[in-house]
């Protein structure tokens, strides 16, 4: 369908205005074998030009995949087997997203990975799955030092029923994954894991290990904005940049919603099975699950990084504060504002009726200031909306389960909210 499309407008990749600005976006890519620099140059002005019209587009198609519940849709947990949980939760980039799309043609070389159908930059479900794996992977390899052989074979299979079997196992050779975690600790290590597995699984010992899914389950997340960075090396002799390499990426500061999914499918029917062979319960599997996934989501976004670059520090995020506590410190500094002035409650003034009061100019600056920060006050209109409803409260973390205490939920979205402290 693309190959027609490109095929109708050969030669004619200008002057489409009436087209939305995907379908611009296309055109824009033939450009480049007529005039490479001048197609770039349009599209610098799209994306860094005073209106940001590819912004404008994006946020646009944000409206049909709300409707659609694409953006922030959390699963009904009731619908999924018991010890299932979720994690959701909004966080802010502290530095540009830098990811590889699969497009065949575009006008640079390094553009951020787009939704197929709505064009807007997006973390695809399996490079949120790919970039925990490997936050959580480097986590168990520095902390190998301090475990015997079969403490460390049982964090690694945790990681596999996680996540699923290793890429590299099987096969006339071990390599990849399953080869770098064999010579992070020792032959014994990795003897006892690949035991650990069969048993599990009930494969015999002259056959190899099996090839199972995890029990993760990622959503994607989706962007409203994009952004071009620059890297201009420099040539030895002159000291002076003459070949800029533009790379697509989503700027910092830019919000998206992370969503987990945690579905022990594989222990359904198996209560007796399971303690038979000495394998913890299904209550304490799921909260040894939760702190260590918890844990590896936190250094994963706030340490390692996701997407492409994160050695140079690009990836990195923190978690955007609840509603409930920004409404809550308004409210106080409110309360605090009218004792001091002798008030029973914060006014609900607009800026004639302040003027009534007889306040001095700083007091009134005052109380317009903080007039400003409550979520009530139309700045637009110079007027109060009507009251809003206290927010309910976000969880951050959701259990399906009798056994989910809320010290468990307390104790892991502590474990998260450290994302909002990192530096």
């Amino acid at each position: 369908m693309k190959r027609d499309f490109f095929s109708e407008f050969a030669g004619r990749w200008e002057g489409h205005d009436e087209k939305d600005w995907g379908a611009r976006l296309l055109l824009l890519c033939e450009g480049i074998l007529e005039n490479k620099t001048k197609a770039q140059e349009r599209l610098k002005d799209w994306v860094l030009g005073e209106q940001k019209q590819l912004d404008s587009y994006f946020a646009q198609e944000f409206q049909p995949m709300e409707r659609l519940g694409l953006i922030a849709n959390s699963p009904d947990l009731a619908t999924f087997p018991s010890g299932s949980f979720l994690i959701h939760f909004t966080f802010r980039l502290r530095k540009p997203y830098i990811s590889k799309d699969d497009t065949e043609f575009y006008i640079i070389d390094n553009p951020v990975r787009k939704d197929k159908v709505f064009k807007v930059p997006y973390v695809a479900s399996t490079s949120w799955k790919g970039a925990l794996r490997a936050a959580m992977v480097q986590e168990l390899v520095e902390e190998s030092k301090g475990m015997d052989s079969e403490e460390f074979a049982e964090k690694r299979f945790q990681l596999a029923l996680l996540f699923g079997d290793e890429k590299g196992e099987g096969g006339t050779k071990i390599k990849d994954l399953a080869e770098f975690l064999d010579e992070a600790k020792n032959k014994e290590a990795a003897k006892n894991y690949r035991q650990k597995v069969k048993d599990y699984f009930e494969v015999k010992e002259d056959k190899s290990l099996p090839h199972h899914r995890g029990r993760l389950v990622f959503f994607p997340t989706f962007f409203k904005k994009i952004d071009l960075e620059v890297i201009n090396p420099h040539d030895r002799k002159t000291g002076a940049g003459t070949l800029p390499i533009y790379i697509e990426s989503v700027p910092e500061n830019s919000e998206g919603n992370f969503t987990l999914l945690y579905v022990p499918f594989d222990r359904i029917g198996r209560g007796e099975e399971d303690k038979a062979k000495g394998l913890k319960t299904l209550q304490d599997e799921m909260a040894d699950d939760l702190k260590t996934v918890a844990e590896g989501v936190q250094a994963m976004f706030t340490k390692y990084g996701f997407g492409a670059k994160t050695s140079s520090g690009f990836g990195r995020a923190i978690l955007v504060a609840e509603d409930t506590h920004q409404f809550q410190e308004i409210k106080g500094m409110e309360e605090r504002f009218a004792a001091r002035n002798g008030l029973t409650e914060f006014p609900r003034w607009d800026d004639e009726e302040l003027a009534k009061i007889g306040w001095g100019k700083r007091r009134q600056n005052a109380y317009k200031r903080l007039r400003s920060l409550d979520p009530d006050w139309d700045s637009e209109a110079g007027r109060w909306r009507e009251p809003s409803p206290k927010p309910e409260i976000h969880r951050l973390v959701v259990i399906n389960a009798p056994f989910g205490s809320t010290q468990l939920v307390n104790e892991v979205e502590d474990i998260l909210k450290k994302m909002g402290e990192a530096k």
